[in-house]
């Protein structure tokens, strides 16, 4: 049966990645997460669309995709997660993640180009979208700010493919920013605009979004440590003897180095095996063998450890209300019967 993405929700659409599909390094375009905002995916014609960059520069700029074109281009393997991935009141319940490989040019060759005056501290982010929000005064444009360190680190992409093909009008076409080991509310799909600034941008998606009690607190920037039990599913049923337990683990900026999985609810714990290479802001496979020997529930549990020293959290965060990154340890039931 050909796998799709489970829809969420219609307008704006919110569809994630079937677990099932958590099977590799890289996330099939067509299942690939998407997460808009406002009900209309912009259209463009490649011909006149511009890519303006402006604010606190030297030589303010109105770039075509030829011009993008012609600058260095730059690949990067990396891993996007929703905020608000499995996070209490969220459509997204566990699939709001996935891994592409980004083509495009670095952020910092086009800001260079532009050359940024004394006094910048932020590069604003704005997208072609637009539309209302039931918690806004009025309509609304998508625009969303980075620390200037962020903004020139030079692996933050203006990303023209993904997955080695052009990207598509839901990722985000013709141009999407990547910031990678950041939520992907930074990685602002349809994206128009760049504008240096001495202050990070008062936008509603900016100031009122995206924090860490929802509306209000500390900004919700970097990844953090989590992992995901693909298979079994929740509520498979298995027959006594050999299983084999996989899934997925990531981070932001440390890379995972260990996952330990418990099949008994967390009274014993054994390290799982590790697929592929440590990367930062990169997903690694993991498996884990079990032999199931005795009949009844089980629940299967995985954590997660990254190179920063920093571990998936049993329960949500003390003052943190779950509704963004949410990463607590993952709890699977199976059910072990003596045969089918």
């Amino acid at each position: 049966m050909t796998q799709t993405r489970i829809l969420r929700r219609a307008s704006p659409t919110i569809a994630e990645t079937p677990l099932e599909a958590l099977d590799g390094l890289l996330t099939p375009t067509p299942l690939f997460y998407v997460r808009d905002h406002f009900d209309e995916v912009p259209g463009f014609d490649l011909e006149s669309w511009r890519l303006a960059v402006g604010g606190l520069v030297e030589r303010p700029l109105s770039l075509s995709l030829d011009d993008l074109g012609a600058l260095p281009r730059r690949e990067l393997v990396c891993t996007l997660e929703c905020a608000g991935n499995g996070g209490y009141g969220n459509r997204l319940r566990r699939g709001g993640v996935s891994t592409a490989h980004w083509r495009g040019v670095s952020l910092a060759e086009v800001l260079a180009l532009a050359g940024l005056r004394s006094g910048v501290s932020d590069v604003v982010t704005r997208g072609a979208e637009s539309g209302d929000d039931p918690e806004a005064p009025e309509a609304q444009g998508y625009e969303r700010s980075l620390p200037l360190a962020r903004a020139t680190a030079p692996d933050t992409l203006l990303a023209l493919e993904m997955n080695g093909a052009p990207l598509a009008p839901e990722h985000g076409a013709p141009v999407r920013l990547v910031v990678p080991g950041w939520y992907g509310m930074d990685a602002v799909k349809w994206l128009i605009e760049l504008r240096a600034t001495s202050a990070p941008s008062g936008a509603f998606y900016m100031a009122r979004r995206y924090r860490a009690d929802y509306t209000k607190g500390p900004q919700v920037r970097e990844m953090t440590v989590k992992s995901l039990i693909a298979r079994p599913v929740a509520g498979a049923r298995l027959t006594l003897g050999p299983a084999l337990v996989e899934g997925v683990a990531w981070g932001g900026d440390g890379p995972v180095t260990r996952v330990d999985v418990s099949t008994d609810g967390g009274t014993n714990w054994a390290p799982a095996e590790l697929l592929g290479e440590a990367l930062p802001a990169t997903w690694r496979l993991w498996r884990h063998s079990w032999t199931a020997g005795q009949s009844g529930e089980h629940v299967l549990m995985a954590r997660a450890h990254d190179a920063l020293g920093q571990a998936q959290p049993f329960d949500l965060r003390p003052g943190d209300l779950g509704r963004y990154r949410a990463n607590a340890v993952e709890r699977v039931a199976v059910l072990v019967e003596r045969s089918r």
